[in-house]
């Protein structure tokens, strides 16, 4: 714990540095020889979990899990390409420097509510994402709402299933990231979704879906550069103040002067590795 700073109202946490290089060692090793036993992965991963305390963000959970699933498995010593990735990732972590930091804004709670709408109905499918961001006072300042494209739905939906509404809830929430992290850095926000399936995903940083996990990958990557502090609820599709905007009807947004943000859906798609 660092306190140089503390007049200033800052505050960090890292390893040390012989921590940092041991475990880094170990990691490279293991890198090196693309093999590791059940036993030693169950070890690694307790000094992993110990490690990421002093990580800013939650993407080192998500390693956390892949060791997990490698030290479960019966697929002996030999690490998976997926094995590879997450240690590889959690290494640039580890090594980059970049301690946990607490500020002054940490005290500032955000909320955002997100929500989606998808209507089969007959012919083409119509379906929408929508964000309201609420500030520290409890006004909501910020909104979007987006249609999606004939084009955007088969996208989504390449296997014609009857409803893809999963995956635009969880796209949503990235939008949300995307367009407004610079307003609430180093803040508190708890993000508030209707989808359980979605909140679950969030929670526990693992989505079995290749677009779920895709998605969650640029969710994480985004709370961790924006340092926010990260909660995520349910609220009640009654309650959702993003419902009737995911319907495009803005009456009651507009009422409290709420203000639009444009959202170019093909920008934040095109980012996406929906190849796996």
């Amino acid at each position: 714990m660092n306190l140089a700073d503390l007049h200033r109202g800052l505050v960090r946490f890292d390893n040390t540095q012989t921590r940092k290089a041991e475990l880094a060692s170990a990691i490279k090793a293991i890198l090196e020889s693309k093999n590791l036993a059940h036993r030693d992965a169950l070890k690694l991963r307790g000094r992993m979990q110990f490690s990421a305390g002093q990580l800013f963000g939650r993407i080192s959970r998500t390693c956390l899990v892949v060791v997990t699933e490698h030290a479960y498995s019966k697929v002996g010593k030999k690490l998976s390409p997926k094995a590879v990735s997450a240690l590889s990732l959690y290494l640039a972590m580890l090594t980059c420097d970049e301690p946990r930091v607490l500020a002054k804004a940490s005290n500032r709670t955000w909320m955002i509510f997100t929500d989606a709408s998808f209507e089969p109905g007959q012919g083409t499918p119509e379906a929408g994402i929508a964000c309201v961001l609420v500030n520290p006072a409890g006004k909501p300042t910020h909104y979007f709402s987006c249609k999606l494209t004939s084009e955007n739905i088969s996208r989504w939906n390449p296997n014609k299933a009857d409803t893809i509404i999963f995956e635009l809830e969880f796209l949503a929430v990235l939008c949300a990231f995307r367009l407004w992290s610079c307003l609430f850095s180093g803040a508190q926000v708890i993000s508030f979704v209707d989808n359980n399936g979605v909140r679950d995903a969030l929670i526990s940083c693992h989505s079995s879906t290749c677009v779920g996990a895709s998605i969650l990958k640029e969710i994480l990557k985004l709370e961790s550069t924006s340092k926010v502090l990260q909660w995520y609820s349910r609220v009640p599709s009654i309650s959702n103040i993003a419902d009737d905007p995911s319907r495009f009807v803005f009456t009651q947004l507009k009422a409290l002067g709420c203000r639009e943000t444009f959202l170019n859906l093909d920008c934040v798609v095109d980012e996406l590795d929906l190849s796996k």
